[in-house]
């Protein structure tokens, strides 16, 4: 026998053993399943090779983001697999409403029976059986008397009340129940007409598709009435009329832009469209996860009518022979300290040591993931094999990620793995490695937790600085980039191993007395606390994530260009690892931070290196970073001493920050993005704003002090704190060899030195690297450094190249080809520029640098960099730049307006641009080319017979170019390699052409100098680059007064002047 109960036994059946977990999230399946369905969209476009931009219907030229998914057959048959698996869950779902507004609860409406009036116990009787039959009981919600003014915490409780005079078994609702059948028959017809235009696209039967559309539409304002008018619950009324004002508010800008894409031809419009028609989607499903809130009480009963038999648990309570797919609120949870429990002694030597260890693997990236809190206490009660067992799951399931790079074939990774530095499986991370601080309450112990988080970071830190600031144990970066995925294995299996066989006596445990943690009244906390904590604990999880990442990011902020007036990235990069290393041991209380002096550390830090560049930048960043590695056991201590739902809000605060803060950049790719744009001083305010009311609140908590620990414990945290001494001083003092070591190196082993010696022939070379990941998902340095090694690239141009933010794993991706092929690196605008990113590279010193934001009213800031370079004693100028997108037309036209005046600055001197222009050759004003290759700017293109280009151009003045070569890019990047070789002017001569026929007049490669080719290899494909538009490179022959046609032959023509009286 099945039957839906609305009042909750007291206990789990015997066949269960302890509380059962699925009832909580059951009531939620629905919900995330249509939500699943909703989200899988995006993912699924390019795994069924559907671009999520497609041409627009009426000009070829744009492209729009596409909504049509089912309109395609790849895409289409995976989505609708996800509907049908969420159409068993929908009608039940809808089943369970009708129940719930049909029989609504007691409470709905004034009860015969006092609340007081002790409760029943259920009981299986033939009586109760018929009953059980004829009606369902009613329930009643209990509330809890409330420890504080205006704390809204409730105890849900089922309770059985006697049937009513009437025979009924249940009150009468104040509706009548044939409105909620017609209720129920518009959510049939409703879900009937959503599966119509959802499995009948437009392509198969475009009328039936719209007419199932319109019936859905129509459909829905009378549920959505209905459903709010018989809400049983304040919340789930509150919830329904919010989500259904929402849903009729996005109707009227949906028809508008229908309108404007389907009858105007307006481009652009379908894209805004689409955004609106995937919100109404979402607030439809969000509307009705509502009757989450009315189900709650709702007790799903498998009973073993055979055996009628009452039985009894190990508790003497009686209950029916059955099973019971919900949880039993009424059941007490009873907390037992396992670690003060006998086990065998670990064979493992030094055990402390090594669980000391062990917890900083596990946990050095853990930062707060308490949002799954094990509010039910079900981690707490593993013991250490049992948590052992689960964390040998976690390691497996991460292995694909750290195993990636050991197939041949290349595997996608998500640029968001970028700050991750092992595999996936965060929801078992997010229940197990804070295991220690969920169960120490905020006691001196969930501190030590926080000085081993904060030697976790820096341990992170200084492995990035070692290995070219990857951390070597990312999903990204596999063996061929420089990746320890198999020692991240290994590491993790001897973690595991460790764990299994830990005493109990090593793990933190509880304190004596500690309030339980179920019961925020108990917490001590007001609603304004837990604000606080919310705000604080996501700031500081966010100003971690920035600043904690990589030692070079302070670095980059305050950059500001040659001559160097700002420290250079060896050795500072490993003197501030040092100091944050042994920043850890001091480990400042809640008080102690709440000092105004200390308190003032972060905002001057922050208001330094926002405002100012160079040294004072730099300074105020070293002070932000050490106060935050002195501050994390304070906070973890707040964060392990307050309500599940608070860490969880913190999370999601932390969410929200995370994306506010790369809109600053990425406004233009988002509707109100303006609202954002460049507004990192406002994200900093932020950021600093919460974090002493966080302090106050959490000094408020009264967390237990160290009177309060066993004895165990506190001989754990004194360890601890030796351990943690050890390693600040180890960890610093490695930062600090490094640093010199590598400042030596780059001064001695790899002072650049050009291609071509002391010959004044140079290759100048622009590239989008997108960001350093290649197409597969990998860190690309290695590769970009393989290829720009192989063209012989003197001078590069890098674009999209600003990788010093959270997203992309704080990276330098300059680190690589800088240290092993030795260039002189200009990062260009920081990321408090609010840029996408451009550095220049060059095997000659850089004598001056000046970063520029071109003007970009409308569209992104587009960055630029004019350098001058000393090539063999010659002033050579260099522009780098990269200029708006095509949509932005003004702001093209005045960027490059901006770009000729720079060029006009040193109108004799000899110089290279290159650039990101986006423009058609030959386009007349306002497009860029006519802009910057004209008379005034003297700038000639390296070669008008390539129509090809559309995005990166080579120019020069003052040079005499030989060659030109457009490389394919293979799957490093999206954007090809340009490269153009040059060679400087006579001394007291200007390279001058008199015309265009002599500027491009095209020779054989047999017929130049070796010195003037590039390379012969990419001819052919080379690991997906090769020359494209010709079967090779083009090569030009300098005038015949130039003096330089037979320069590099060797011999005397290998001199400079070259010798004239000399036969090659």
């Amino acid at each position: 026998m099945v039957s839906a109960s609305q009042d909750a036994p007291d206990i789990c059946a015997p066949v269960l053993h302890g509380p059962c977990a699925c009832g909580s999230w059951k009531r939620h399946e629905p919900s995330l399943a249509g939500g699943l369905r909703l989200a899988a969209s995006c993912p699924l476009l390019p795994a069924a090779y559907l671009p999520p931009f497609v041409p627009h219907s009426y000009q070829a030229t744009d492209a729009e983001l596409t909504n049509s998914i089912g309109d395609h057959a790849a895409a289409r048959a995976p989505f609708q697999i996800l509907i049908a698996l969420t159409a068993t869950p929908r009608f039940i779902f809808l089943g369970l409403q009708w129940l719930a507004h049909r029989y609504p609860p007691s409470s709905s409406f004034p009860s015969s029976r006092p609340l007081s009036a002790p409760l029943s116990s259920p009981s299986i009787t033939s009586t109760h059986d018929t009953e059980h039959k004829r009606s369902l009981r009613s329930r009643s919600r209990l509330t809890v008397e409330k420890g504080e003014k205006g704390s809204d915490d409730e105890l849900d409780s089922d309770v059985a009340l006697d049937p009513p005079t009437n025979g009924t078994g249940r009150k009468k609702a104040p509706w009548s129940s044939g409105s909620v059948d017609v209720e129920a028959c518009l959510g049939l017809a409703r879900t009937i007409a959503c599966g119509g235009w959802m499995f009948i696209t437009s392509r198969d039967e475009h009328d039936l598709h719209d007419l199932a559309m319109i019936v859905y539409l129509v459909l829905d304002a009378p549920w959505m009435y209905l459903s709010w008018a018989h809400s049983t619950d304040p919340r789930a009324k509150k919830w329904r009329a919010m989500c259904a004002a929402a849903f009729f508010g996005c109707l009227p800008p949906l028809i508008y832009l229908f309108v404007q894409h389907n009858i105007k031809k307006v481009p652009g419009a379908y894209t805004y469209y689409a955004f609106f028609e995937w919100s109404l989607v979402m607030w439809d499903v969000a509307f009705d996860a509502g009757t989450v809130f009315e189900v709650g009480n709702f007790q799903i009963r498998v009973i073993d009518t055979s055996r009628p038999e009452i039985e009894d648990d190990k508790n003497g309570h009686a209950s029916p022979v059955g099973i019971y797919l919900a949880p039993v609120p009424s059941r007490p949870i009873v907390e037992e300290d396992w670690t003060a429990k006998p086990s065998r002694p670990s064979p493992i030597p030094h055990p402390g040591i090594a669980a000391y260890l062990s917890d900083i693997w596990f946990g050095k990236l853990a930062l707060f993931l308490l949002v799954a809190n094990d509010s039910d206490g079900v981690v707490d009660r593993l013991h250490g094999r049992q948590r052992a067992a689960l964390l040998l799951v976690r390691v497996v399931s991460g292995a694909d990620g750290l195993r990636a790079g050991h197939h041949d074939q290349p595997h996608p990774v998500p640029l968001q793995q970028a700050r991750v530095p092992r595999g996936g499986d965060v929801p078992l991370r997010c229940i197990l490695e804070p295991h220690a601080a969920t169960r120490t309450r905020g006691s001196p112990e969930a501190g030590q937790t926080g000085r081993m988080w904060a030697a976790g970071v820096v341990l992170c830190m200084l492995g990035k600085y070692l290995c070219y600031s990857n951390n070597p144990f990312w999903a990204i970066v596999n063996s061929d980039s420089g990746g320890w995925n198999k020692t991240g294995l290994l590491l993790s299996a001897l973690s595991v191993a460790e764990l299994y066989f830990r005493p109990n006596s090593l793990f933190a445990a509880p304190p004596t007395t500690a309030p339980g943690k179920r019961d925020d009244r108990r917490m001590g906390t007001t609603r304004a606390q837990r604000l606080a904590i919310t705000f604080g604990l996501g700031a500081f999880m966010h100003l971690a994530q920035t600043f904690l990442s990589d030692s070079g990011t302070i670095i980059a902020w305050s950059w500001d260009g040659f001559p160097a007036r700002a420290p250079l990235l060896h050795p500072w990069a490993g003197i501030v690892t040092a100091l944050c290393a042994l920043a850890i041991p001091l480990s400042l209380s809640i008080q102690r931070l709440l000092d105004p002096v200390v308190l003032a550390v972060p905002y001057l830090g922050a208001f330094c290196l926002y405002m100012f560049p160079n040294w004072v930048g730099f300074a105020g960043g070293v002070a932000l970073m050490v106060w935050l590695i002195a501050a994390a056991p304070a906070f973890i201590r707040i964060a392990s001493g307050v309500p599940p739902k608070t860490t969880g809000n913190a999370m999601a605060w932390n969410c929200f920050l995370d994306v506010a803060s790369v809109f600053t950049v990425a406004y233009a790719f988002v509707p109100f993005g303006w609202v954002l744009r460049e507004r990192t001083g406002f994200i900093l305010l932020l950021l600093l704003v919460p974090l002493p009311f966080a302090l106050r609140a959490g000094q408020a908590l009264n967390l237990p002090d160290e009177s309060r620990l066993a004895a165990r414990s506190r001989k754990r945290l004194q360890t601890g704190a030796v351990y943690t001494r050890y390693l600040s001083i180890a960890i610093a003092s490695a930062a600090i060899v490094a640093g010199i070591r590598l400042h030596a190196q780059s001064a001695e082993v790899t002072t650049p030195k050009p291609y071509y010696g002391d010959l004044n022939v140079f290759t100048g070379g622009i590239y989008t690297v997108h960001f350093g990941i290649d197409e597969p998902g990998r860190d690309s340095q290695r590769r970009i450094a393989s290829l720009v090694k192989d063209m012989e690239v003197d001078v590069l141009g890098m674009l999209e190249t600003d990788l010093h933010r959270f997203v992309y794993g704080n990276r330098d991706l300059t680190r690589y080809i800088a240290q092993e092929l030795g260039y002189y690196v200009d990062l260009g605008p920081g990321p408090n520029k609010h840029t996408w990113g451009a550095c220049l590279l060059s095997k000659y010193p850089i004598k001056n640098s000046t970063h520029h934001l071109l003007p970009s009213p409308h569209g992104e800031l587009a960055p630029a960099i004019h350098a001058t370079l000393d090539i063999n004693g010659v002033d050579v100028d260099v522009i780098v730049s990269h200029n708006g997108q095509e949509e932005d037309a003004l702001d093209r036209e005045l960027q490059t307006k901006e770009l000729a005046r720079l060029l006009q600055l040193n109108p004799h001197r000899p110089t290279m641009f290159l650039g990101y222009l986006v423009t058609k050759l030959n386009a007349p004003a306002p497009w860029p080319y006519a802009l910057l290759f004209n008379e005034q700017t003297r700038l000639s293109d390296i070669e008008t017979l390539d129509k090809w280009r559309w995005c990166e151009y080579l120019g020069f003045r003052g040079l005499w170019r030989v060659a030109y070569a457009r490389l394919h890019h293979g799957d490093v990047t999206d954007t090809e390699l340009q490269v153009g070789k040059f060679i400087l002017p006579l001394p007291n001569q200007t390279a001058e052409y008199r015309n265009d026929e002599e500027k491009y007049w095209h020779i054989g490669e047999m017929d130049i100098p070796p010195p003037w080719r590039l390379p012969s290899k990419f001819r052919e494909d080379q690991g997906g680059h090769f020359y494209r538009v010709w079967d090779g490179p083009l090569y030009y022959r300098p005038p015949l007064d130039s003096g330089v046609l037979d320069y590099g032959r060797g011999g005397g023509h290998n001199e400079w002047p070259p010798r004239t009286d000399v036969q090659a």
